[in-house]
């Protein structure tokens, strides 16, 4: 499958609110038409960081397989590249970003002149809502659609659940400990302060998805 659009990063990030960031496009944006916002069900009632009333709620639970599960994952975020083959490689994916751009696009004439608010959430806000988030704002780009896109709850603590519909709602932090350290001390691929440390994280060796 071919991830060349999705090979494009952000170049940046600034903090915003408590936990979350901001991605910054590569050039200024002369006039925002979509503000995109990733968010984790599991830690509601939570402020938004932008959206307060959405036009498009996206609801990724039940889509694509969560990145929590394996544990080469769980510590990284959307924004690692591993973390994001692992959720745009899963059957559909792709024609699954390309259509609800497609919707958002149409949602930007129907509600002009106002700005088209979408939210996007999965359990626990770090993985595929910012995956996702991010990739709608790239296939919008090619429409000429200018997306700004936040992340509410990306630095927010890892959540402990047992994998299943019926114990998503009970939330507890997980301690770092056993993750690698840095020469300072401090655990790599989780944040620090208002800064993200990014580490490098390996595909599984079998060449296939987990199920």
């Amino acid at each position: 499958m071919d991830l060349t659009l999705f090979d494009v990063r952000w170049p940046g990030t600034e903090p915003a609110g408590e936990f979350g960031l901001r991605a910054v496009p590569a050039e200024p944006m002369v006039r925002t038409q979509v503000v995109i916002e990733s968010f984790g069900f599991l830690h509601r009632p939570a402020r938004p960081l932008v959206v307060d009333t959405p036009h498009l709620v996206i609801d990724l639970r039940e889509l694509l397989r969560d990145p929590h599960v394996p544990p080469a994952l769980r510590y990284g975020t959307g924004r690692d590249h591993a973390v994001r083959v692992n959720v745009l490689t899963r059957p559909g994916a792709i024609e699954f970003v390309r259509a609800q751009a497609a919707a958002i696009a149409a949602l930007v004439i129907v509600a002009r002149p106002d700005t088209v608010k979408v939210t996007v959430g999965c359990s626990g806000g770090r993985h595929r809502s910012v995956v996702v988030a991010e990739a709608l704002a790239l296939v919008l780009a090619q429409r000429d659609v200018a997306a700004g896109v936040y992340h509410r709850d990306i630095r927010r603590p890892v959540v402990s659940r047992t994998i299943g519909r019926a114990d998503e709602e009970r939330e507890v932090s997980v301690p770092s400990a056993g993750l690698p350290k840095d020469g300072n001390g401090s655990d790599q691929g989780l944040y620090v302060g208002t800064l993200v440390v990014e580490a490098s994280f390996e595909l599984p060796a079998t060449g296939g998805s987990s199920t």
